[in-house]
């Protein structure tokens, strides 16, 4: 991941702590940070 990945990363924690209570939010949350590391797949 790169410094473009870092900014969507805090992003995605600003959406979760202020959604913290809202469980839509969280399964949007939880779908765009699947869909990041699918873009970026562990070696195995």
């Amino acid at each position: 991941m790169t410094e473009s990945e870092m900014a969507e990363i805090a992003d995605l924690i600003v959406r979760a702590l202020r959604g913290r209570d809202d469980d839509a939010v969280i399964d949007e949350v939880r779908a765009d940070v699947n869909a990041l590391c699918a873009r970026f797949p562990v070696y195995g």
